[in-house]
């Protein structure tokens, strides 16, 4: 029981969270929410209406924001109240999508899960989800939506799970294997894909040591020979408080891996650690490894000189002694064809401008006051630049930054709930085009959302009684009344829009 308490410090139930670009309506039952919510992601809005039929009380807007509040516009609702809300706007030419922020909603998966990542195990054509937690991948079915399947995976004597797990093709063979780090053996076990329907796994051991336990580990071809190696974080604890971190490399030669220890560091600080990262930092070809040393306060890379075996040469982003980015992505967040790294801290983070030169410097900008953790990337609004999402304690739940081009971010929420997270990973999981996002809690179920790029898709956060869409610029009205869905979809209900027309949404239900 100790030690799966012990995992489970690292690892919580799993979300999904779906992006939905178009424009959006969300109303939530004041007895459920502090207020009546509405957006408009995908709309330039031009005027909002609430109408509360069992009191006769309307409220009105022209603001032209993509979120408003009902309540905050004067709405009186209690519970049985027939809600009717209404916004009028027009579709923005493909140019101005870039300032529209999606919105999310979510479903059940699976009854728990955490530590993941995502890859086509069976090569059926869609992701399915490996989770470090008891070490099991589940197989992605076909439906709408989809569901999937549980299979354990094989793990060392007396281990609950994994404490990280990737999915990368070790053996070249096209098939995505599974790597996994195990505290309690002080192992890091590769899971060979031997194929079939579905496919079985045959377990390796990479490495083994007992005086070092392996947390981290990252993948990529350091070497240039085309195979997948790896790197990881190993740590060894002294009983008495101090800590030493270890970075090495696992050369892959096919038929063994041999280690190559490149950096240590110690601590008085209990589980200080050491984030690794594979990553052509320099543009020159070869990757080169990023390390977050949070026990010295650096940040730090190692240049890869291209060597047969490759040597790597320490070098410094930054060593002022004023974050210890434990978490990190790397990603060219201003598009100027250099990668970029944003890191963490405690909630602390900042974002390290690659400048290039010879040597390569980094500006530093702090985003300090965000309260996030465990940053990654990816396009939420599909508008071709990344952005940044995160877990935050600040406000418990997933918040993200919209990237607006030249290094500025608009903050937003994604879901704000009652437990800490951690995750998340972007994921376009059900092959509609759209990032979506997995993420994890420690008292909730896994959830999957249907991810739209749709104009006219959108959320009604209570049960409805029928929607109405009209396109005021050409005339045509779709209806829906199928009662008790809270999500519906314009577009899909066959309405046609083009850039530049005036939109109709109106949706009622009940207030719960």
């Amino acid at each position: 029981m100790a030690k799966r308490k012990l995992l489970a410090a690292l690892r919580r139930p799993m979300y999904f969270w779906n992006v939905t670009v178009g424009f959006s309506l969300t109303l939530v039952s004041p007895l459920l929410a502090a207020d009546v919510l509405g957006g408009a992601a995908g709309l330039e809005v031009q005027g909002v209406r609430c109408a509360n039929s069992s009191t006769g009380t309307v409220v009105s807007s022209s603001e032209t924001t993509t979120e408003w509040d009902c309540l905050s516009l004067g709405l009186e609702a209690e519970a049985g109240d027939r809600v009717t809300a209404t916004v009028v706007g027009r579709v923005p030419q493909e140019s101005s999508m870039a300032s529209v922020a999606p919105l999310f909603d979510t479903t059940e998966i699976f009854e728990e899960g955490d530590g993941f990542a995502a890859a086509d195990f069976d090569l059926d054509g869609d992701p399915d989800i490996l989770m470090a937690d008891d070490f099991q991948w589940l197989e992605q079915v076909a439906g709408d939506p989809p569901s999937f399947l549980a299979h354990l995976l094989d793990k060392p004597a007396g281990e609950f799970g994994a404490i990280e797990a990737l999915a990368a093709d070790m053996d070249g063979d096209g098939r995505p294997d599974v790597v996994g780090t195990f505290f309690f053996a002080a192992s890091i076990e590769w899971q060979r894909n031997l194929g079939g329907t579905p496919p079985t796994f045959e377990r390796f051991t990479v490495h083994r040591d007992a005086g070092w336990r392996p947390w981290r580990i990252e993948e990529g071809d350091l070497d240039g020979d085309g195979d997948t190696d790896l790197l990881s974080w190993r740590q060894d604890l002294d009983g008495v408080g101090l800590t030493r971190q270890r970075l090495a490399w696992h050369e892959n030669q096919g038929a063994q891996f041999v280690t190559h220890e490149l950096y240590e560091s110690e601590s008085n600080v209990a589980f200080s650690e050491i984030e690794p990262g594979v990553v052509d930092l320099d543009g020159d070809g070869d990757n080169d490894i990023l390390a977050g040393d949070c026990s010295t306060l650096r940040m730090l890379w190692f240049e890869n000189d291209g060597a047969s075996p490759p040597g790597f040469e320490l070098r410094i982003i930054q060593d002022d002694g004023t974050l210890a980015p434990s978490r990190f992505a790397a990603e060219d967040l201003d598009l100027d064809g250099d990668v970029d790294v944003v890191a963490e801290s405690n909630g602390e983070a900042r974002i390290y401008e690659n400048l290039g030169g010879s040597p390569m410097t980094f500006a530093i900008h702090d985003l300090a006051e965000l309260g996030g953790q465990s940053p990654v990337v990816g396009d939420l609004n599909s508008d071709g630049r990344p952005d940044i999402v995160f877990r935050s304690f600040a406000v418990k739940g997933l918040r993200w930054l919209e990237n607006r081009g030249d290094l500025s971010f608009v903050l937003h929420s994604v879901r704000e709930v009652d437990h800490d997270l951690t995750g998340p990973l972007p994921v376009d999981l059900d092959g509609n085009g759209d990032m979506d996002l997995v993420s994890s809690t420690d008292a909730t179920p896994v959830v999957r959302i249907d991810a739209k790029t749709t104009v006219g898709a959108w959320n009604f956060g209570t049960e409805s009684n029928g929607v109405t869409c009209r396109n005021l610029s050409t005339g045509q009205t779709v209806r829906e009344l199928v009662p008790g869905r809270t999500v519906h979809d314009c577009e899909a209900m066959g309405l046609s829009v083009d850039p530049g027309d005036r939109i109709l949404i109106s949706v009622r239900g009940v207030v719960e």
